[in-house]
């Protein structure tokens, strides 16, 4: 079945958000996205829109060899919007691949009203306050590992320090904004507004942990949102794990409408960074 019109906007800017890290590899069985500078990172190196037919009769070793030959491994599979999601899971659920579910957002068209986080709050842009927005980056690095207590201890400090480095990255994508929330002089959260020819996709929201719960979140979305709005983007979208609950709360009391989910398939290991 195909997607709906905003699911098939998420589909969209998330090929060109991986790209914007990772290459990506035509395999017969889908696009493979490798990044060996980031061995650690799931979403540098993984294998999306996968499409199984007889084509392809072994696509587990087609992967595998793939990847092996680039030196890293497939943390994900992510099925295309046609592909039965079941088939992929007879093939790499055995294989230790859990299910997980992305929801998929959209910000409709009303107004947003007023509503101001607690106490003084700028919101300015990463790249001209790139100390702090390196700041918050390096928190959400530091946290995001801590999450999930199948990664190895030895790999956590690697995979904070290269989750660091891609987001850091991004910034050299004149379509990637980036934004970080300063109280005082202390950065204490981010977010970014990415353009896909017209579709504005909002990412990479998250706020330190000390500063949660005082409405930092919302006036990030809402700041977001608006700079969206004002560069006439249209779908504004987002999406969010299944399992965040703080997240599917926050964004439904930020106005946005649930328009579908997409599917993955990713290692026990793997964390979900806020894409």
């Amino acid at each position: 079945m195909e997607d709906d019109p905003i699911t098939a906007a998420v589909r969209r800017t998330s090929q060109q958000y991986f790209e914007q890290v990772s290459e990506r590899t035509t395999l017969s069985c889908g696009y493979a996205y490798t990044n060996p500078a980031y061995p650690h990172v799931p979403g540098c190196n993984f294998i999306g829109e996968v499409m199984l037919d007889e084509d392809t009769p072994d696509p587990v070793a087609t992967v595998g060899a793939f990847f092996h030959s680039r030196g890293v491994e497939c943390y994900q599979w992510v099925p295309a919007a046609i592909q039965d999601d079941d088939e992929v899971a007879r093939l790499v659920e055995p294989l230790g691949f859990r299910r997980r579910l992305r929801r998929v957002f959209v910000m409709p068209d009303v107004p947003l009203g007023e509503e101001a986080a607690k106490g003084t709050l700028r919101i300015v842009g990463g790249r001209a306050m790139r100390r702090a927005y390196t700041a918050v980056v390096h928190a959400r690095s530091e946290e995001l590992p801590q999450r999930t207590r199948e990664i190895q201890p030895a790999v956590r400090a690697e995979l904070a320090a290269e989750l660091a480095r891609v987001q850091l990255e991004r910034l050299d994508d004149p379509q990637y904004d980036a934004f970080v929330a300063l109280r005082g002089d202390e950065p204490v959260g981010v977010i970014s507004v990415y353009q896909v020819g017209s579709i504005g996709r909002l990412c990479d929201l998250y706020v330190v942990p000390h500063h949660r719960r005082q409405r930092v979140a919302t006036a990030l979305l809402r700041f977001a949102i608006g700079t969206a709005r004002r560069w006439s983007l249209r779908p504004i979208c987002m999406q969010a794990a299944a399992d965040n609950r703080p997240a599917l709360a926050l964004l439904e009391r930020a106005g946005f409408d649930e328009a579908s989910a997409i599917t993955t398939f990713t290692r026990p290991e793997v964390v979900e960074v806020g894409e």
